[in-house]
C-alpha cells in the first residue's frame, strides 16, 4: 500500500499536519484494479462450477411408470440398505393394483 503524502504546515504556536487526498489518477487506478479482480474472480468461479458439473456422472434408471404413489409428500432420500429400499418401495406401491 502506497503511503499517503503529507506536508508540514506551521502555525504560530502549534504544528499542524495536513493529509493530502489521493489524486484522481490513483482513485481511477484503484477502481480499475477492483473491477479487474472482480472479473477474474467471476471467471474462476464460473470455470470451477462448470468443471464440477462436467464431472457429475450420476445416472438414473426408471423402475416403474405410473400416476399414483403411496408417498404423498415430495422428498429426497438416500437409501443405502436393502431393508430400507424394500420399506420405501412397499410404501410407494401401496396404492397400485397388480397387473398381469
Amino acid at each position: 500500500m502506497a503511503s499517503v503524502p503529507w506536508r508540514k504546515m506551521k502555525n504560530t504556536k502549534k504544528v499542524w499536519f495536513e493529509i493530502a487526498s489521493p489524486s484522481v489518477e490513483v482513485l481511477s487506478m484503484n477502481a480499475i484494479v477492483v473491477r479487474f479482480g472482480l472479473i477474474i474472480l467471476t471467471v474462476v468461479l464460473f470455470l470451477t462450477w462448470n468443471a464440477a458439473a462436467a464431472t457429475d456422472t450420476t445416472t438414473f434408471r426408471n423402475l416403474a411408470k405410473g400416476t399414483s404413489s403411496g408417498i404423498n409428500e415430495p422428498k429426497q432420500e438416500l437409501i443405502k440398505k436393502q431393508a430400507d429400499w424394500e420399506k420405501f418401495w412397499t410404501k410407494h406401491t401401496a396404492l397400485m393394483t397388480p397387473t398381469e
